[in-house]
């Protein structure tokens, strides 16, 4: 079927489509419209109805004028009629010359072969064969290669539209899901207050609290926690953990006692230098920011790891052994003689003189204790070896200078005082005791929590001061002629974080016997007298309060009891309720 270039190119596409079958009634009408508006289109349809009418039968789709009533003016005779006539008859079909005496079946044959035909060269035309051999790849096109562009371009974003709208669903779920996990999980129960002795918090808890993961600060009194996982711990202010897990906590300064039970294996305490693994055990800790991490093993066994250093070893502990670590990771291993009453394992019935966070007993402190009721009265040091003495011993002992000790962490030594054998040292860092005087350089007895009196060779009689009742409510320090101690305040700062010492106080005298021989009292602060007094052998006399304001700079405090003349059991000073006042 050949192209007229006359003709609109829809319009021959809209005959294709009419005899395709593919135009609908309403097509169909604007089609007949068009083509009775244009009649010089007519040869060019008439022609494709020719070449289609043998196979199709497409005598129907003839269009209607304007002015007919049916749809169908022609019959298929008409149009072999009309293609007789030669001055109407359109290319190719000018080619039949049908002579009058041919019978019409013949002339219908003819015109189906050529109709045949002609379709078939059609089909061609529109589908050609595809070849096997391989074609060479098409010339390049510029509008071809934007627009295969444009439709990879739309393609993609389409594509990527789709993947970010499932995308930024699924990343709401998952960041609902994962708030309403971490909501969840940040409000779980990992721990509960058991029992607590006149407890203050930094805010406020109410006994028997359920505890989430949180930082608690206990700032006065005593508190026990039992964690989910069994173990528990007692803590003794001033002291800040932060509660990790039902296994896990971390202790940030402070002193704390963990019992852990076999289910709880592996409990864990972390310490801004170490990290503490219980393997079902008993144990002690204590830690601060100038502090070095200690740990005391009181039952079963420990690991102790410092923090610090690329690859750090574990430390495994026993019972009755220690360890101290500092922020450099070095490890110095002790054992626990006489330092087994140095944390709290039970939690006091009532308030005693030493109170965390309130009061720090000196007494408490010279007979092994923290200096809030662990200590044991009758317990004390000998100053002139600086040993522990379990109970009350006669010495006699000469002076042997300035004697570092490890009983206790607050106590930084002891001493014989004797201005004769030269400068009086009464520190670790060699502070001179300025108005020693001299002395025989012999002791009687130990320094004790508690005073007492020789009475015969194997019998001690306790004595207090003027009319008191030896009490917890009135421990006390005996010193005999010539003795002293000196307390380490720096490191009582250091293992109590955030508090500070505003003051010592105490009261002193003599026993409330009548005394043989005169003593002078001693009450220095690194080195300087802050009260020196000559008790009076008069029975009748008052105690002497003491009271000292301390600085933040001052480091060491030395109670000190000398004599000048001939002494005996008697030769004693008594310091009633020796405490350092503590403020947060």
């Amino acid at each position: 079927m050949s192209q007229h270039p006359d003709i609109p190119k829809d319009f021959q596409e809209n005959v294709i489509r009419l005899l395709d079958g593919n135009m609908t009634d309403e097509e169909f009408a604007l089609f007949n419209e068009t083509l009775s508006s244009n009649p010089s289109w007519a040869p060019h349809y008439l022609n494709a109805l020719a070449d289609y009418m043998a196979i199709t039968k497409m005598g129907h789709v003839l269009p209607v004028p304007q002015d007919a009533q049916h749809r169908v003016p022609y019959s298929a005779q008409d149009l072999i009629r009309l293609l007789d006539l030669e001055t109407t008859l359109p290319e190719p079909l000018a080619q039949f010359k049908f002579e009058p005496n041919i019978p019409e079946e013949e002339r219908k044959r003819r015109i189906e072969i050529y109709a045949k035909e002609q379709l078939e060269s059609f089909l061609r035309q529109q589908h050609p064969p595809v070849s096997t051999s391989r074609m060479p790849n098409p010339s390049w096109s510029l509008d071809r290669w934007l627009d295969q562009g444009i439709a990879n371009t739309v393609k993609t974003i389409q594509t990527g539209l789709r993947f970010l709208k499932f995308a930024t669903v699924a990343g709401i779920a998952a960041l609902f899901l994962g708030f309403v996990g971490l909501v969840a999980y940040s409000n779980r129960t990992v721990a509960q207050v058991v029992e607590t002795v006149e407890a203050r918090w930094s805010s406020p808890l109410s006994d028997q609290a359920k505890l989430r993961p949180r930082r608690l600060r206990l700032e006065e009194g005593f508190a026990r926690i039992r964690l989910n996982r069994g173990s528990e711990i007692i803590l003794q202010a001033p002291t800040t953990i932060e509660l990790k897990n039902s296994n896990k906590i971390h202790l940030e300064n402070g002193w704390l006692t963990a019992q852990v039970p076999l289910q709880a294996h592996g409990f864990t305490v972390e310490t801004p230098w170490s990290k503490v693994v219980d393997y079902g055990t008993e144990f002690g800790l204590i830690t601060g920011n100038e502090f070095d991490t200690q740990v005391h093993v009181l039952k079963g066994d420990v690991g102790l790891q410092s923090s610090s250093g690329a690859n750090p070893t574990m430390q495994h502990l026993l019972a009755g052994q220690g360890a101290s670590q500092d922020r450099r990771g070095r490890t110095t291993l002790s054992n626990l003689t006489g330092h087994t009453r140095l944390f709290v394992r039970e939690l006091p019935s009532n308030t005693e003189l030493g109170f965390p966070g309130k009061r720090l007993n000196l007494a408490d402190i010279v007979g092994g204790g923290n200096g809030f009721g662990t200590g044991l009265p009758g317990q004390g040091l000998n100053p002139s070896t600086g040993q522990i003495a379990i109970t009350p011993q006669v010495l006699n002992a000469p002076s042997k200078g300035f004697i570092s000790t490890n009983a206790s962490i607050f106590v930084d030594g002891v001493f014989i005082p004797d201005a004769s054998l030269g400068t009086q040292i009464i520190s670790s860092t060699g502070l001179d005791f300025e108005g020693c005087p001299d002395t025989s350089g012999l002791c009687l007895e130990t320094i004790r929590y508690g005073a007492s009196q020789h009475v015969s060779p194997f019998q001690f009689a306790p004595v207090q001061l003027g009319n008191d009742v030896q009490d917890p409510n009135h421990p006390c320090i005996g010193i005999h002629a010539n003795a002293g101690i000196t307390f380490d305040l720096g490191k009582i700062r250091s293992a109590m974080s955030d508090v500070s010492l505003s003051h010592f106080s105490t009261y002193c005298g003599f026993p409330s016997h009548e005394t043989s021989y005169p003593v002078k009292v001693w009450v220095l602060i690194d080195g300087q007298a802050q009260f020196a007094q000559e008790l009076s052998a008069d029975s009748t006399a008052e105690p002497h309060e003491i009271r000292v304001k301390l600085q933040s700079s001052q480091r060491f405090l030395t109670l000190a009891v000398t004599t000048t003349t001939q002494y005996d059991q008697t030769s004693m000073a008594i310091f009633d309720q020796p405490i350092l006042t503590l403020s947060n």
